[in-house]
């Protein structure tokens, strides 16, 4: 059983000065399963070698990364595509699960935004929650869309199809 939450804020146990992550997915893989490079799985990699090899995998990228590729600050509304991950040039990091400490729990987010997340999500779009300021971006073909939480759409020529999801969900 899996003791994290998506947009979890995290530290590494193991080191003596940790940099803070984000929990960006939670798959449903153990660590002798998931594999951290070509040639080694989570629970071969080094440093990983005193945990179970039957631990939940956490997928986690560094809290500046996240920043700076643009996601803004990531409150879990689903998990993040590691291919998009790929994409940007982010990189994320798999850890046994009891090699992670919860430092900052999730936030909470406002169930429209979530549900309006989850179906642009579905559409195809990349989708990032910005916290702070109370919005999803989304992103599809170069074009960057935004929805407050009040529905209110800002973005390009896929405006009116956004309107339509966000109307959908808030009806």
């Amino acid at each position: 059983m899996n003791e994290f939450d998506l947009a979890d804020r995290v530290e590494d146990r193991d080191d003596a000065d940790p940099n803070t992550a984000v929990v960006v997915g939670l798959p449903n893989a153990t660590a002798d399963e998931w594999d951290a490079t070509e040639r080694k799985t989570v629970a071969e990699f080094p440093g990983n070698e005193e945990y179970p090899d039957d631990a939940p995998v956490v997928v986690v990228v560094f809290e500046d990364e996240l920043a700076d590729a643009g996601f803004g600050r990531y409150v879990g509304a689903g998990p993040l595509d590691l291919a998009a991950l790929d994409e940007k040039g982010v990189d994320y990091y798999a850890f046994p699960a009891p090699r992670l400490e919860v430092v900052d729990p999730a936030p909470e987010v406002d169930e429209d935004l979530v549900a309006i997340a989850d179906r642009l999500r579905d559409g195809g779009m990349t989708v990032a929650f910005d916290a702070e300021e109370g919005i999803v971006r989304a992103e599809k073909l170069g074009e960057e869309y935004v929805v407050d939480t009040d529905g209110v759409v800002e973005g390009g020529s896929l405006r009116d199809r956004v309107d339509d999801v966000v109307a959908e969900v808030t009806a």
